[in-house]
């Protein structure tokens, strides 16, 4: 064939080939010191890095849920616990950047490996990965936002907008919070990387059959997986737990902790909406929020609760649309595991057959028994 075609032999051939080689280059490298050029220690290293990340962002979160629910405790927000909780989020926040670094150079260079061809080493040139071409990824300051950005120790104030006829107060714990749940990203590519890790010879079968093993790839594979239905309730469930954290920072009635201090927030215990007065403190406690977008997902809406905020009514959108999405694909899965496939088909099929073979004496004895008596009337 042309450059850059594969060499004329069966799929099974050239994947064993290429197995083969890949294994007797990558050991050469790594035990030359040459850890670059072997393309699964360049991914186990990324893998490792982005562990690391997710530990980092994850206990950040936690750290930011913890100062969050603390202000709705009436705690106040400059109290030794709550800066301390601050600062242990300010720490880990600036550890996670040089391991946002090291994951996206990895990959990078890991990119440029899955370029060359099979069983060719990379010009040296190539595997020095520097900060721009680092830097000119748009993944990676998209990165930088969501697991750099939190609520510094000594930082606190109020944030105050008129939405529809009522004023909503926010504290700036609760607007960081809400920007730090984004960290939750680094569950999906921890899940992506793990799905991969467990298919061998990944690279070689999409370099053979042209395909990017990436999250398209990994959501098909859970999706068509034994356990699909497992998998889809969990990516259901934990979308709808996240929906409530955010829903209920958005309708939380700030107004109402002990420390507030804005002048609006004297006014009147209510919210209207649409003419109507509405209880502004519905969404107090977690549980109303989950079963509200609970509810609002699975399509029912019974009404007893419901988001005022623009930003509540955002997050009930995006449940419904959850909901709706997550139903047919978990009806899918169902519907597919309760289907018999060709063996099991071929096996029902024999079953029955037996089945009636077993029936066939006392069919044969009843039809016997019948002709007896009516030959013995006729006589």
């Amino acid at each position: 064939g042309g450059e850059g075609s594969f060499p004329s032999m069966n799929v099974v051939g050239f994947l064993n080939s290429v197995s083969r080689a890949s294994r007797t280059t990558g050991l050469t490298a790594v035990e030359k010191g040459d850890w670059r050029q072997c393309k699964r220690e360049v991914e186990r290293r990324a893998v490792r890095a982005a562990r690391f990340l997710a530990a980092l962002a994850l206990t950040g979160l936690a750290c930011s849920l913890v100062v969050n629910e603390l202000v709705f405790a009436d705690v106040d927000p400059r109290a030794p616990i709550v800066e301390t909780f601050k600062a242990l989020n300010t720490l880990l926040s600036l550890c996670s950047l040089p391991f946002i670094y090291t994951t996206h150079s990895l990959r990078l260079l890991l990119a440029r490996l899955l370029r060359c061809k099979p069983m060719s080493r990379l010009p040296p040139h190539l595997l020095h990965v520097n900060a721009w071409a680092v830097a000119r990824r748009g993944g990676v300051w998209a990165e930088v936002v969501v697991c750099a950005v939190h609520l510094p120790p000594s930082c606190s104030f109020e944030v105050g907008t008129q939405q529809l006829a009522n004023f909503v107060m926010y504290r700036a714990e609760t607007l960081f919070f809400m920007l730090n749940l984004a960290r939750c990203y680094v569950v999906v590519r921890l899940v992506k990387d793990g799905v991969l890790l467990s298919l061998p010879h990944r690279h070689s079968v999409a370099c053979v059959q042209r395909i990017h093993c990436g999250y398209r790839f990994v959501a098909k594979h859970l999706h068509n997986s034994q356990s699909s239905a497992g998998y889809i309730a969990l990516a259901w469930l934990s979308c709808i737990t996240v929906l409530a954290l955010l829903v209920r920072a958005a309708e939380f009635p700030a107004c109402d902790l002990a420390h507030s201090t804005h002048p609006r927030c004297a006014g009147d215990q209510e919210w209207v909406l649409y003419g109507g007065g509405v209880a502004r403190g519905s969404f107090r406690y977690f549980e109303n929020a989950w079963w509200c977008m609970f509810v609002t997902g699975t399509t029912v809406g019974y009404g007893d609760l419901y988001p005022v905020t623009h930003f509540g009514r955002v997050c009930a959108t995006m449940s419904a649309v959850t909901g709706v999405f997550a139903t047919s694909l978990l009806t899918t899965a169902l519907a597919t595991r309760l289907t018999r496939d060709s063996e099991e088909e071929c096996a029902f099929n024999v079953l029955r057959r037996e089945k009636a073979l077993a029936r066939v004496p006392s069919l044969a004895a009843s039809i016997i028994a019948v002709t007896w008596r009516a030959r013995r009337r006729k006589r």
